[in-house]
Parts: structure tokens; C-alpha cells; sequence
């Protein structure tokens, strides 16, 4: 309290301005967090056939669409969606180098119907998520974009680079 007392005047409308920015700002995203986590909350889970126009939740089978197939870069596996995150660890932590995400468009179906899913903007919790870890090089594919063999878990101590590759397979939940 005697600290405080003895700030200047300038130094204390500074540090009292710094608290209520601080907190008008804290403020303003706590609601915007509840209101989006309410409004995900609030989204009924619909059948395909039934579905209405606007946000909706879905629940079925993800499946890939005619043509091409859907290969994840780092696992090298045939998925219908895919992300990945590939960090670097320095002496101030790690870091991120590269992360993407697939953009083709795929089917979901249940009992009613099929529907194509495009799946930029919307949120699809992965089915498989798998983090592997190598010593000195970081997964060439992810950094390149070729494809490769997928990487072999290390549980070694002197682990430079990390790779949490997601992928969605057949059975699914998506919110669009």
C-alpha cells in the first residue's frame, strides 16, 4: 500500500489506466467466448434430410468424394480431412513452423441422406490425432509438401521438432 502512496501522479493514472484497459479487455472476451460457446451450445443436431439453412450439427459417417483421393502429408494415410502443426523447440520454447489444412470437399451421411461438407470455417473434431516427436529434422513433407513415411514417435530426450497431425476418417462429428 506504501508503494502506492508513493507513485507520482502520472505514474499512477498510467498504471490505473493499464488495470482498466486490462480489465475492460478481459471483459469483452469473456462475453465474446460465452456467447460463442452458447451459440455452439444452442445449435440443434439435425438429421441431413431435415436440415435447416444456417449453423447446423451434424452427426454421421465422413466419407471422401469421387476422384482423387485425400492423402494426410504427415501420416500418409487416406483420410477425407486433415490438419497438422509442426513445432520447433529453441532455448525460449517451442514454436510453431508450419501448419496446414486440407480443403477438399467431402460427404457426410447418416440415415437420411448425404450431404457435401466444405470444411473451411467450420470446426470437426478429429477422429485420429497423433503427436510424434524427431530429434534433429523436421518432417520433410510437412515442410516441403511431399509426401513421406509418417514419423516415429521418439522418446528422446534431445527432441528438436514435434508434429500433431489430425485426420478424419469415416465416422465423424462435424459442425458447419
Amino acid at each position: 500500500m506504501q508503494e502506492i502512496a508513493n507513485l507520482g501522479t502520472g505514474a499512477f493514472f498510467f498504471w490505473s489506466t493499464l488495470l482498466i484497459l486490462l480489465s475492460l479487455a478481459a471483459l469483452y472476451f469473456s462475453f465474446y467466448h460465452l456467447h460463442r460457446a452458447r451459440l455452439i451450445e444452442d445449435t440443434p443436431t439435425s438429421r441431413i434430410r431435415s436440415a435447416p439453412q444456417g449453423y447446423v450439427e451434424l452427426i454421421g459417417e465422413a466419407d471422401m468424394m469421387k476422384g482423387e483421393p485425400v492423402i494426410s502429408p504427415l501420416s500418409a494415410t487416406q483420410c477425407c480431412w486433415w490438419r497438422y502443426k509442426v513445432d520447433r523447440k529453441d532455448d525460449k520454447g517451442w514454436h510453431a513452423v508450419r501448419s496446414e489444412k486440407s480443403n477438399a470437399l467431402f460427404l457426410i451421411k447418416d440415415e437420411t441422406g448425404e450431404c457435401i461438407l466444405d470444411p473451411e470455417g467450420a470446426q470437426s473434431p478429429p477422429v485420429n490425432a497423433i503427436s510424434g516427436m524427431a530429434p534433429t529434422q523436421p518432417p520433410q513433407q510437412a515442410l516441403t509438401g511431399g509426401s513421406a513415411p509418417p514419423i516415429a514417435s521418439s522418446t528422446a530426450l534431445d527432441c528438436r521438432y514435434r508434429s500433431t497431425p489430425h485426420s478424419t476418417g469415416t465416422i465423424d462429428t462435424a459442425r458447419s
